[in-house]
């Protein structure tokens, strides 16, 4: 398992409750279809080099969050502890997704946008910003940010395979 194979799936934003059950900012969609029990790696954003496995036995949505309980965490006490962690998963164990054109957040960051038939590949897809509304697609060159909103009206095709995403108006997106 390398840095490169894992995928943040959320942080952990607090404890909820005695027991050691965790409250769970989520990142992406991945816990939506998460196989219980499931390994995950705790780790911090700049140091990766001896990250800690935790088994997830429970998880369940609260409104905005997930609480989750770990085998091994059942005191407040201990749960304490993991507050601010970054909770990632092999991409190997995440569930495969059997609905024809559906895929997680994670894949589709760094895809190219296409218009009219031309991969625009000086813009990569660098983030997926969770909006109230719908979510929205940033862009980026290296000098310039496009923002466009992640709807059917604005985006066409998702290209896993040849790493492309179809942005049909493109030049509308980047006029000044």
């Amino acid at each position: 398992m390398t840095k490169n194979s894992l995928v943040s799936i959320g942080k952990i934003s607090g404890t909820f409750g005695l027991k050691g059950h965790l409250k769970i900012d989520s990142s992406g969609d991945i816990l939506n279809n998460l196989n219980l029990p499931a390994i995950v790696l705790l780790g911090e954003k700049q140091d990766f080099s001896n990250p800690d496995t935790l088994e997830m036995i429970s998880l369940k949505k609260n409104k905005d969050k997930y609480i989750v309980l770990f085998g091994k965490i059942d005191t407040i006490e201990k749960a304490e502890k993991l507050k601010n962690k970054i909770l990632y998963l092999d991409k190997s164990d995440i569930p495969a997704l059997t609905t024809f054109n559906e895929f997680y957040i994670y894949q589709l960051i760094g895809l190219a946008p296409v218009s009219n038939n031309k991969k625009l590949s000086d813009y990569k897809l660098k983030e997926v910003m969770d909006n109230p509304a719908h979510p929205i697609l940033i862009f980026d060159n290296g000098e310039r940010e496009v923002l466009v909103p992640f709807l059917e009206k604005f985006v066409n095709e998702v290209d896993l395979v040849n790493l492309t995403i179809e942005i049909p108006d493109w030049e509308t997106w980047i006029e000044d």
